[in-house]
């Protein structure tokens, strides 16, 4: 069982329901969630890691961020390229389809801020 449909049953159980913030929230808080359980793999993985391309490597001018879809709530990664500099660009939400714009401003090959929000 999922922990989205663990929670849901939870909330279920107590007579509370979600609304529309509600379940944004409850997303991003999943995609959290899911981000740290992503980096303590990574990090136990440090060893296999050939290339050392990664998220952490400043070198790098390829970076990912796990975002909550701001329509659905469902967890997603977009993929930055810092090489780019600043970014505001529409993608749909790979899920419900509904359009998101993401906000990217780069310095010096680093995100100084970052912004997902309905198109």
């Amino acid at each position: 069982m999922s922990l989205r449909t663990r929670l849901a049953q939870l909330f279920a159980d107590h007579d509370l329901r979600l609304g529309p913030r509600g379940k944004i929230a409850l997303g991003e808080f999943l995609a959290i969630v899911r981000e740290e359980a992503d980096s303590d793999e990574e990090d136990a993985d440090d060893d296999d890691d050939v290339d050392g391309a990664g998220e952490d490597d400043p070198d790098s001018l390829e970076t990912t961020r796990v975002i909550a879809c701001p329509h659905c709530g469902e967890s997603l990664t977009i993929a930055l390229d810092l090489s780019g500099g600043d970014q505001d660009a529409i993608q749909d939400c790979e899920v419900c389809c509904s359009p998101i714009r993401i906000v990217v401003s780069v310095s010096k090959g680093r995100v100084t801020s970052f912004s997902a929000e309905q198109a």
